[in-house]
């Protein structure tokens, strides 16, 4: 298992943009059901968002292959001022039930 994360904060102004992009993402994610991905979008206050993907296989990432995804690290880096690149993370402890 693999997790990483993207955290990033934007203007105030684009705080729309980016959730409308967001839901573009999830609906085409729908869409295509890959299976082996959890993936969680949560705004954080005004305007900061976190990304947190975690793939059963670190070695495939079907997200690569949807371009609603491409779209949306494209425009992060434009909403954001620079690229945010996904950081790798360790989970520590999960409850689920």
């Amino acid at each position: 298992m693999s997790v990483h994360i993207v955290r990033f904060t934007t203007e105030p102004e684009n705080v729309s943009a980016v959730e409308e992009a967001i839901g573009d993402l999830f609906t085409a994610i729908d869409a295509v059901k890959p299976s082996g991905i959890d993936y969680t979008a949560i705004r954080v206050g005004d305007s900061e968002f976190l990304l947190i993907l975690r793939l059963d296989d670190a070695e495939v990432n079907p997200l690569t292959a949807i371009p609603e995804a491409i779209a949306l690290r494209t425009r992060i880096a434009d909403w954001s001022g620079g690229p945010v690149p996904p950081v790798r993370s360790q989970v520590l402890g999960r409850y689920s039930r």
